[in-house]
């Protein structure tokens, strides 16, 4: 590279030199021309000056300038070439990524071996890992193809937190939606999470080969799949690298074969488990090896960064921290209602919940989607109402843990409410969801109000006061 850069630099200084040489002719006809004004003298000066130039490499005229400056220029981008080399000559670097990796101190050899074998302390027994790993069923890595929502991936944190107490310190990443991936603010075990759209039928053209791209690159002993396979999803599942693969099967005709590719298959009860409730993965905990056959609670972590976005939000609504009832359940195009796949009648316009809240006395601090929604519900709610703007689960369960109650139809609020142990009110449609998703409403605090209709719109407004005003009786809480 460097000679074939050192020829082209002559080659252009020749073609410049050359052209320095017409240009020089031209000048020396014209100083000619004009030896009868400036003289003999002046005329063999400036030639003399030319061929000085010449013979040094250099230009003349304002043309040959500029030619020389784009030389410049093509001899700075010519070292870019050299540019990985000089960096790895650099004293103490190890090129691109920083600093060389420590190698892990090896164990000295045995003076009494003549096969020079290492010298293992006593009580100690050397093994190959991936052998120990094989041999006791031992799981470092696993990763979770959680499917649906922002509900359905909060309820699969029970499921988290059994993968680690069967397997201790595994590491955990995860395969979600756009939206559902933001609920893993709230968990601690999950270590990474990938954005994959699981809403659609079948994953096809660049999102399925970016999936099992990122799936392959993970070095896992197992896998875990909420979405009920056929035998497409059987297949793909087996591209990863994990030595156990568990998953739902569709218990119809499209599950046909799907079972002989996974080790662990699940047979779902329903082709769509999200209309279970908190109950959808009931088979995926009994399953694993030592688990309660009672499902462990909802359990939730929240960050101090979580405190600090409550707090600001908090006093732009303009309420006090345990002093409001918190309103959740807007119906809106936005995809940030956080309403359950397996719940299609879990939300409420502006007009029914401004006939609820015009019963209500106590500060009322309610939440819409997106930024559009706040002006409308502004002008069509109470003066007692702050409308406040959250779309994210995680701000959501803060705002719900600082709050003195929760007024909530399905949707992640009800489950976040009782995963903090906060007293709410949950609005149905009908009472088969209320049994599905509010399973003990008194051992959760939750007061549930069913529609007699068996539609949400036409639930009763005095009744969802008046359990408003229940809430607002019990001692712990500051409602008026």
């Amino acid at each position: 590279m460097e000679s074939f850069i050192l020829r082209r630099s002559t080659l252009s200084s020749g073609c410049h030199c050359l052209a320095g040489a017409g240009q020089a002719s031209r000048q020396g006809t014209a100083s000619l021309r004009s030896a009868s004004s400036g003289g003999l003298v002046g005329w063999v000066e400036s030639i003399c000056g030319d061929r000085q130039r010449l013979q040094r490499g250099q230009e003349c005229g304002p043309k040959g300038r500029r030619r020389q400056v784009r030389a410049e220029l093509r001899k700075e981008q010519s070292k870019q070439y050299e540019l990985f080399k000089e960096y790895e000559s650099i004293p103490g670097r190890g090129g691109l990524l920083g600093e060389r990796q420590k190698e892990n101190p090896a164990l000295p050899k045995d003076p009494n071996s003549a096969e020079g074998w290492a010298q293992v302390p006593a009580g100690y027994l050397p093994e190959f890992a991936d052998y120990g790993i094989f041999v006791r069923g031992d799981v470092r890595v696993c990763i979770c193809l959680v499917a649906g929502g922002v509900v359905e991936n909060l309820l699969f944190f029970p499921v988290l937190e059994q993968l680690r107490a069967r397997y201790p310190g595994v590491l955990v990443d995860i395969f979600a939606n756009e939206r559902a991936k933001q609920a893993y603010e709230l968990n601690w075990i999950v270590r990474r999470t990938n954005v994959v759209p699981f809403d659609d039928r079948m994953l096809v053209g660049g999102d399925y080969a970016d999936f099992v791209g990122k799936m392959k690159s993970i070095y896992a002993e197992m896998i875990v799949s909420t979405r009920p396979a056929g035998l497409g999803h059987a297949v793909t599942l087996g591209f990863s690298d994990a030595r156990l693969q568990m998953g739902y099967v569709l218990p119809n005709v499209n599950g046909a074969g799907a079972a002989r590719l996974l080790t662990n298959p699940l047979t779902a009860p329903v082709v769509d488990i999200t209309t279970r409730g908190v109950n959808m993965y009931s088979e995926m905990l009994e399953a694993l090896e030592g688990v309660p056959e009672e499902i462990p609670p909802l359990r939730i972590a929240i960050s101090d960064t979580l405190r600090e976005v409550a707090t600001y939000k908090q006093g732009k609504a303009g309420v006090a921290k345990g002093e409001y009832l918190l309103v959740h359940g807007l119906q809106s195009e936005s995809t940030a209602t956080m309403a359950p796949r397996g719940d299609t009648d879990c939300l409420l316009d502006l007009p029914a919940w401004a006939a609820i809240l015009q019963n209500v006395s106590s500060p009322v601090l309610f939440l819409v989607p997106r930024e559009k929604d706040v002006a409308r519900a502004k002008e069509a709610l109470p003066s007692n109402v702050r409308v406040l703007f959250v779309s994210t689960p995680g701000q959501l369960a803060v705002l719900i843990d600082e709050s003195a109650g929760v007024l909530t139809t399905n949707t992640a609020a009800l489950q976040l409410a009782v995963a903090v142990q906060k007293p709410s009110v949950a609005l149905f449609a009908t009472s088969d969801k209320a049994e599905a998703f509010a399973p003990d409403p008194e051992s959760r605090k939750v007061h549930v109000v069913v529609s007699t209709t068996g539609r949400l719109a036409d639930v009763d407004a005095k009744q969802a006061a008046e359990a408003v005003k229940s809430l607002a009786s019990q001692p712990e809480l500051a409602l008026a």
